[in-house]
């Protein structure tokens, strides 16, 4: 007997294999039903239950693997590499700019790689990657630093030092590289979608799209202009990431991969002329009341809340439309919530070409 896709995908429970084995015994005549607790028949069935139901499972893994659209975790990673050549980015680690300054002539400071931290205002910590040499009364001496942990972090506006420096001033200068997280379902299946396109000597959107994605794990959103926006030729991408916009290195970053200065490959057709800059924020403010079941804490559910808003307002694409019904929907599935009423927004966003929207979610929780 064939069995269907969706059959295929829809595993059972041990109670239904056992109904299923139950209903095939009586057909052949046995009083399967009757059996008494503790009888070796019983036990003999119930062991076959099992193991189809743990068959089942097996075989919904075996088949989602098999398609890009379903296939998840190591399995998409396996499908990737072997169909696609896509393998799977992983964490990419913050980078940012700090300058030294020792207005009280407290110095000189001689400072070794690595041996200086500072945190930013959210308490993520980075270490240096170069050395420190300040001057007595010394100013604008630029070092590097890379976050201590690898992932996205939201990108400081100021940062202070852990690493005692007496009378030393330190100021952010730049976020070199943001943070990512390793890449996600979801942007591994959009690369493998758009990978065909980067066969075609005419390059079309969708091949821009996974260029850019390809050139920086940072990307996550990127708007195709191919309608020559700047004249004939001309093709603008918008990037994004997954916290909004993106420092311009990476700008830089993805521009170098597409017209081959990274390693020689000379991807765009040479009569495209292409811009890449990164899209501006567009700040999605979500207020409203949020009503928890009695037996949550109310800051608990407030903070997995604002999570939920602000991960799905990540995934809008650049130029996209924040959809109130879908609001709705990922703040109700947050468990504890019993109901929430919204201020704001009102209606569906439609944020303009070339904005990301940026969550921005600040609900009141009560019971």
């Amino acid at each position: 007997m064939s069995l269907s896709l969706q059959q295929l995908l829809t595993p059972k429970t041990e109670e239904q294999a056992l109904d299923e084995l139950l209903a095939v015994l009586a057909g052949y005549g046995f009083s399967a039903t009757s059996w008494q607790p503790g009888s070796k028949a019983r036990h003999i069935v119930q062991l076959l239950a099992r193991l189809r139901s743990s068959f089942s499972n097996v075989t919904l893994l075996i088949t989602k693997g098999r398609y890009n659209d379903t296939a998840e975790k190591d399995w998409l990673t396996l499908k990737s590499r072997s169909d696609f050549n896509n393998l799977r980015a992983e964490a990419v680690t913050a980078q940012i700019r700090v300058r030294f300054d020792d207005p009280q002539g407290a110095g000189p400071f001689t400072v070794a790689a690595s041996d200086i931290v500072v945190k930013d205002e959210d308490g993520a910590t980075y270490r240096s990657i170069d050395a420190l040499s300040l001057s007595e009364n010394g100013s604008n001496v630029q070092i590097r630093f890379n976050a201590e942990v690898a992932g996205s972090v939201s990108q400081p506006s100021s940062v202070s030092l852990v690493t005692p420096l007496a009378g030393v001033d330190v100021t952010l200068v730049e976020v070199i590289r943001p943070g990512a997280d390793p890449e996600s379902d979801e942007r591994l299946r959009e690369r493998n979608r758009s990978k065909w396109s980067t066969l075609s000597q005419a390059a079309p959107g969708d091949a821009y799209r996974t260029w850019a994605m390809e050139a920086s794990n940072s990307v996550t959103r990127v708007w195709v202009d191919d309608l020559n926006p700047r004249g004939p030729g001309t093709i603008d991408l918008i990037i994004a990431g997954s916290s909004g916009s993106l420092p311009s290195g990476v700008s830089d970053t993805v521009a170098d991969y597409i017209n081959g200065g990274v390693d020689g490959v000379y991807r765009r057709p040479l009569s495209a002329n292409l811009q890449v800059k990164s899209a501006t924020n567009y700040t999605v403010n979500v207020t409203g009341t949020l009503y928890s079941q009695g037996s949550y804490d109310l800051a608990t559910i407030r903070t997995a809340v604002h999570a939920a808003i602000n991960t799905y307002i990540s995934t809008v694409a650049v130029g996209g439309t924040v959809l109130l019904a879908e609001l709705y929907r990922r703040i109700m599935a947050v468990e504890g919530v019993r109901n929430v009423q919204l201020t704001s927004p009102s209606s569906d966003l439609v944020v303009t070409a070339g904005q990301v929207p940026v969550g921005n979610p600040n609900l009141t929780s009560v019971h």
